[in-house]
């Protein structure tokens, strides 16, 4: 199995502070098609200033959430197709195959679990330190 990872800081997913990370936004939409059209099955991505916590989905992708600080700095998430493509055919992820361990606004962990598959995926934000202060 080949799996195609990338990193992104997207600097904020939101236009504006009445939108702060309370919904999925055009231009994180526009972000998702471009990795689907490259065939990308997992995604970190850090510096979203999004408020959303924990599980969505989007498009083609599930959306794995630690919000960023109540001022909104911060925030990563981790974004992972929903069908990764394999030389057998597809592996479908589920919500149920993904769980978040921690999160805090500087970073995100999360396993994936498929039957005999076991990963863990960290995302941070970089620099991790200093901490951000509230």
């Amino acid at each position: 199995m080949t799996l195609t990872c990338a990193t992104a800081n997207v600097l904020t997913l939101y236009q504006n502070k009445q939108e702060h990370g309370k919904g999925i936004t055009a231009r994180m939409e526009s972000l998702l098609r471009a990795f689907a059209d490259e065939g990308i099955n997992v995604v970190g991505v850090q510096e979203t200033r999004s408020q959303i916590n924990g599980h969505t989905t989007c498009q083609d992708f599930h959306i794995l959430s630690a919000p960023a600080t109540a001022k909104g700095v911060g925030g990563t998430q981790l974004w992972v197709r929903k069908r990764w493509k394999l030389p057998q055919g597809f592996l479908h992820i589920a919500t149920s195959n993904l769980r978040i361990i921690a999160t805090d606004p500087q970073y995100l962990l999360v396993r994936l679990c498929h039957d005999g598959l076991r990963l863990l995926f960290i995302v941070g934000h970089a620099p991790n330190f200093p901490t951000f202060e509230e």
